[in-house]
């Protein structure tokens, strides 16, 4: 085990045969990496990975871009915005758009890990609060 590459950080490491890096949901995967084995299927000894129950190759990888394509309509004017609309503006960096009807809602994001749109964030440790925003436009 090289090391860790945390959600939000730059891999560090270049896997080679025989080597691994330990990766959290939503990182992006080292150099040549090609698969994500789940921590359900291993086993750790010291700095040892076990695998237990293989998966096959390329398991879990997504590629960067996959989510969207290349002009790819995502909403359409008009469009009635629920949880999963509103949510896909703001994973896109929208953070104010035209409406027709706009809702009265408050909703109130605590916990110090938690930072509003717009605002640095400061540490690996650190998430952006987009929750509220998706909830506080379902009205």
């Amino acid at each position: 085990i090289l090391g860790l590459t945390p959600a939000g950080t730059m891999p560090q490491f270049s896997v080679q045969n025989g080597t691994c890096v330990k990766t959290f949901t939503g990182s992006l995967m080292s150099e040549g990496s090609d698969t994500l084995v789940p921590v359900e299927n291993v086993r750790v000894e010291n700095d040892t990975l076990f695998i237990e129950k293989k998966v096959p190759q390329a398991f879990a990888v997504r590629a960067v871009g996959e989510n969207y394509k290349k002009d790819e309509i995502l909403l359409k004017k008009g469009t009635r915005l629920n949880y999963s609309e509103i949510a896909l503006l703001a994973e896109l960096g929208f953070f104010h758009i035209g409406v027709f009807i706009k809702p009265i809602v408050g909703v109130l994001s605590s916990g110090s890990e938690i930072k509003d749109l717009g605002e640095a964030l400061e540490n690996p440790a650190q998430i952006r609060s987009s929750n509220h925003i998706a909830i506080a436009n379902l009205a």
